[in-house]
């Protein structure tokens, strides 16, 4: 039987995922500007860095230096979709990829659609670990190695994938838990998260963070690391910060604001039957925009009733629309106001913004 000690602090949350190409790239959205981990052979071709993937797709890693040897190396970045940004998006320049686009698609060309051209950007490559050492972060970047090993894992109870430390649920029985350390996790299948002095509920975000030990075979479901269980306990929580990262830090992205919007601000002789869209330099958090829009008309001075609104966000242009139920008043200076609580898609706040037209009879 082999012996995994996978320790923390309680209740921490997984900054860096620890995973596969394949999962990468069968989960893209999953893993979208998430901070990854993997083991693999980047090569060189047409001044671009590469990993190999299916036909039609294309996986760069932007490194900040030449990896340390032609074999494999472990890969550490932030994986995004280049397709979900706009070209204009301040990312662009921030991770470097506006050389990697025109290198793959070619300068002047459509920009690539969504689930066509990845990158790992910010990203950096160090002399990988012993793939045969049973880790963690081993279990996690190598599954298929350890199929049908017994192990023994110690980690933090992370319920139904409470805290999304894995893309999919493999859905062996209803019980199926996560367990978690450092940048690895695997789902757990065949006992209940039960055994003598606790009982956890899978369900409930009070349970996260305890402690388990679990003894049971390794198997891969869907390209996922998945223990089958035969014992559960508790266990006492340890120290399992992660191997510190020693890749310069990415630029702080600027602050989002509003790039144009229709009509545009000062705008007059607008017909009162308009939709307001607004687009933004950085991908915007939808739900923060419920509530946080107010409209205000004033004719001649004097406030004017405006219909009720809708705010639809399309994260594809990066844009909001604001549709109203009915005309706005005629001959009216009308005011939309984007007020504090909005944010980027990361928790960036939008600085309180103003836009003001006037309509047309």
């Amino acid at each position: 039987m082999v012996l995994l000690a996978l320790s923390a602090l309680g209740g921490q949350t997984q900054s860096r995922i620890a995973t596969t190409r394949g999962l990468l790239m069968k989960n893209a959205l999953f893993f979208h500007s998430r901070t990854v981990a993997l083991t693999d052979t980047p090569t060189l071709t047409g001044g671009v860095w590469r990993l190999p993937v299916e036909a039609g797709k294309t996986l760069a890693v932007v490194l900040h230096s030449a990896p340390p040897t032609n074999g494999p190396v472990e890969i550490r970045g932030t994986f995004v979709d280049v397709g979900r940004f706009a070209p204009d998006d301040s990312r662009i320049t921030a991770y470097s990829l506006q050389p990697i686009v025109e290198a793959i698609v070619g300068a002047g060309n459509p920009w690539p659609a969504r689930e066509t051209l990845f990158a790992i950007v910010n990203a950096s490559a160090v002399p990988a670990e012993d793939a045969n050492v049973p880790s963690m972060r081993n279990l996690a970047m190598f599954p298929e190695k350890f199929d049908g090993k017994p192990v023994t894992l110690r980690g933090r109870f992370r319920g139904r994938n409470l805290m999304g430390d894995l893309p999919s649920w493999p859905r062996q029985t209803d019980n199926d838990f996560v367990l978690q350390a450092a940048d690895g996790a695997v789902w757990v299948t065949g006992m209940k998260p039960k055994g003598k002095g606790f009982d956890l509920d899978t369900s409930a975000r009070r349970d996260l963070g305890r402690w388990l030990e679990v003894s049971g075979t390794m198997a891969v479901a869907g390209g996922l690391p998945l223990l089958r269980a035969k014992t559960v306990a508790a266990s006492a929580p340890e120290d399992d910060m992660p191997r510190a990262d020693d890749r310069p830090v990415a630029p702080p992205l600027p602050p989002p604001a509003i790039n144009f919007s229709v009509p545009t601000d000062g705008e007059t002789d607008i017909p009162p039957a308009t939709t307001v869209r607004a687009q933004f330099s950085r991908d915007m958090k939808a739900q923060t925009f419920e509530g946080h829009v107010r409209v205000t008309a004033s004719v001649n001075g004097t406030a004017a009733a405006v219909p009720a609104l809708t705010t639809t966000y399309r994260p594809g242009t990066l844009s909001v629309e604001i549709k109203f139920a009915g005309p706005l008043p005629r001959f009216a200076t009308i005011t939309v106001e984007f007020l504090d609580g909005i944010t980027t898609s990361d928790g960036v706040a939008l600085a309180p913004t103003k836009l003001t037209f006037s309509t047309s009879g």
